[in-house]
C-alpha cells in the first residue's frame, strides 16, 4: 500500500472524475436513466485514458483549463436530455467516486510519473503504514465493503434478468473481484501488524472493528465472485445463435465471403463445438520459449527469476513494467495517437470498448515500428533493467506469439494448455484468474510471452469464442491476423451485432 502526496491525490481525484464522466456520459445519454448496472472501472483504464489526454503531464493551470472545458462539454451533453438529468448524473458520479471502484485503485494505483519525478516502488512489495494512517485505511476498507455490497446487489438483480449482461462486462467483474481477493490479504496483514503495536484504547477499538469489516468483505467478495462466474452462462453471447457467431469469426479473420479451403468436406451443422478428441492423432510438439535453460531438475537462472514472480500480481507487474516506462515517452505517445483514429474514429470510447483500448496499447508496444524498432525495442534500450530482467524482456521481444489458440486443458488456478489451430504446437501457459473464465474446447485470441519453462498471457483482455466448428478451425489454420487489424474488425463486428 502506498500513500500518495496531496498534489498527486488531488490531480488523480479530479482527473478520475473526468475519466468517469467520459466513460459514463454516453451510456447515461443513450439509456436516458442512471438506474442501470455500473461495472467496476478497470484500474488500467484509469491510467490509459490519462495518456490520451496528457493530464499527468499538464501544469496545474493547463489542467484547470482542460478540466473546465471538459466539464462544460459533459454538462451541455447531459442538459440536452433535461436540466434535472444533469444533476442526477453528477450525483451518481460523485457517489461512485466516494465509494471507490476497487481497493487496488484506492490503495496505490497511480498514473506513471512525468519525467524528472520520483519513480514509485514496485507495487508487488507493500509499504506498511504507521498507525497514524488508521483513518485512511478505515475509509478504504469501509468504502470497499459498501462498493462490493452494491455490486453484489446489482449482480443479484442481473441474475433475475438472464442475458442482460455481456461477456466483456461479466469477465471484467470476475477479474476485478479476483484481484480484490488478493488485495484483501494486504489489508489483513496491515491490521495484524497494528494489533502487535502498543495502541491507545480508541485505536484498538477501531482496529478490531476493521478486522470484523474485513471478515465481512472477504465473505462478500467470495460470494460476488461466485455470482459473477455463475452469470457467465447467462450473458447475451450465450443467447446468440451459433451460425451468427460463425459468421462473426469469419469476419474477424477476413475470410467472410471467401471460398472455404475445405469445401469438399462434409458439412456439419453450425453450433458444434470443437472436440479435442477429433484433433490429429499426432502429438503436438512443445514450443521452445527461448528463455528456459534448465537441465534436469535444476532451475536455470532465468527460471529462478520467473519463479519469484509466479503469482498473479507478479506476472501482472512484469507486463506493467513495460507500459509504465513507455507511457511518458514521446515515441510511445505519438504512436498511440497515430493508431487511435483507425480504431475509434470519433475518439469516443464506450464502456464495452475498454478492452479494445487495452488491446490497442499492447499492439503498439509489440507491433508498431518507428525508426527501425518497436516501443518494446526502445524499452529494452533505455529502461533501467538488471541482467535478469534484460534476458526476460529480450526473450519476450524475440519469442512473443499473437494469434488464435485452441484451449486443450485447464488446471484450475495454475495453467492453461493451448495448441495452435492446426494442433501441431503446444503451449503451457501459467495463469490464475483466466482458468475461471476460459473454457476447455474454446478458441482464444491472445499474445503469449516466455515465462518459466512455458508461457504467460501478456494480453489483459482475452477474447474467447466458445462455439467454433471443426470446419471454421480447418479454414482458419495459417491465416495471420495482426493485432491492430483484429481490434478494428472486432469493433466493427460488435457494431454489426448491435445493429442487427
Amino acid at each position: 500500500m502506498q500513500i500518495m502526496l496531496q498534489p498527486q491525490n488531488d490531480r488523480i481525484r479530479r482527473a478520475g472524475k473526468l475519466i468517469m464522466l467520459e466513460w459514463l456520459v454516453p451510456l447515461f445519454v443513450r439509456k436516458r436513466t442512471t438506474g442501470f448496472f455500473l461495472p467496476q472501472i478497470d484500474t488500467a483504464w484509469f491510467t490509459k485514458l490519462g495518456i490520451q489526454w496528457g493530464v499527468w503531464r499538464m501544469s496545474e493551470p493547463e489542467f484547470s483549463e482542460f478540466e473546465k472545458k471538459m466539464l462544460t462539454v459533459y454538462t451541455d451533453t447531459l442538459a440536452s436530455v433535461s436540466p434535472a438529468f444533469k444533476d442526477k448524473v453528477f450525483a451518481k458520479i460523485d457517489e461512485t467516486m466516494r465509494m471507490g471502484t476497487s481497493l487496488s485503485m484506492a490503495a496505490g494505483t497511480i498514473p506513471p510519473q512525468p519525467p524528472g519525478e520520483e519513480i514509485l516502488p514496485d507495487q508487488t512489495n507493500p509499504k506498511w503504514q504507521p498507525i497514524e494512517k488508521l483513518s485512511l485505511i478505515a475509509s478504504l476498507i469501509d468504502g470497499a465493503l459498501d462498493a462490493t455490497t452494491e455490486q453484489f446487489e446489482a449482480l443479484t438483480e442481473a441474475k433475475q434478468k438472464p442475458y442482460s449482461l455481456d461477456d466483456a462486462l461479466v469477465n471484467r467483474a470476475i477479474k476485478a473481484f479476483t484481484d480484490q481477493k488478493d488485495d484483501l490479504l494486504t489489508y489483513d496483514e496491515q491490521l495484524t501488524r497494528w494489533k502487535a503495536q502498543s495502541l491507545i484504547t480508541k485505536q484498538q477499538a477501531e482496529v478490531e472493528r476493521l478486522t470484523k469489516q474485513m471478515k465481512k468483505l472477504h465473505t462478500l467478495t467470495t460470494k460476488t465472485l461466485a455470482l459473477a462466474e455463475e452469470l457467465q452462462e447467462l450473458t447475451i453471447e450465450r443467447l446468440l445463435e451459433k451460425d451468427d457467431a460463425e459468421v462473426g469469426l469469419e469476419y474477424l479473420l477476413g475470410t467472410l465471403d471467401k471460398p472455404n479451403k475445405n469445401a469438399t468436406s462434409v458439412h456439419k451443422p453450425a453450433g458444434i463445438k470443437h472436440n479435442p478428441t477429433t484433433a490429429p492423432a499426432k502429438k503436438p510438439h512443445t514450443a521452445k520459449n527461448g528463455l528456459c535453460e534448465c537441465t534436469g531438475s535444476t532451475l536455470c537462472v532465468n527460471c529462478r527469476f520467473c519463479e519469484s514472480k509466479n503469482t498473479p500480481a507478479g506476472r501482472k507487474a512484469l507486463s506493467a513494467r513495460i507500459f509504465t516506462f513507455l507511457v511518458p515517452q514521446p515515441l510511445y505517445e505519438r504512436l498511440v495517437s497515430q493508431a487511435l483514429p483507425a480504431i475509434f474514429p470519433s475518439r469516443f470510447v464506450y464502456d464495452d470498448e475498454q478492452d479494445l483500448i487495452s488491446m490497442l496499447f499492447e499492439a503498439v508496444i509489440f507491433d508498431v515500428e518507428s525508426d527501425g524498432g518497436t516501443p518494446l525495442t526502445y524499452f529494452l534500450s533505455h529502461a533501467p533493467l538488471d541482467e535478469k530482467e534484460k534476458r526476460l524482456y529480450t526473450a519476450w521481444q524475440a519469442h512473443n506469439h499473437y494469434g488464435f489458440y485452441l484451449v486443450k486443458k485447464i488446471i484450475p488456478d495454475k495453467e492453461i494448455h493451448l495448441t495452435d489451430l492446426a494442433g501441431e504446437t503446444a503451449y503451457k501457459v501459467y495463469e490464475t484468474s483466466g482458468t475461471r473464465t476460459i473454457k476447455e474446447g474454446s478458441v482464444v485470441i491472445a499474445r503469449i510471452v516466455p515465462f518459466l519453462d512455458g508461457w504467460m498471457f501478456y494480453t489483459e483482455n482475452i477474447v474467447s469464442f466458445g462455439n467454433t466448428s471443426p470446419e471454421w478451425i480447418s479454414q482458419s489454420i495459417g491465416i495471420p491476423i495482426p493485432q491492430l487489424a483484429f481490434i478494428q474488425r472486432y469493433r466493427q463486428e460488435r457494431e454489426r451485432r448491435h445493429n442487427k
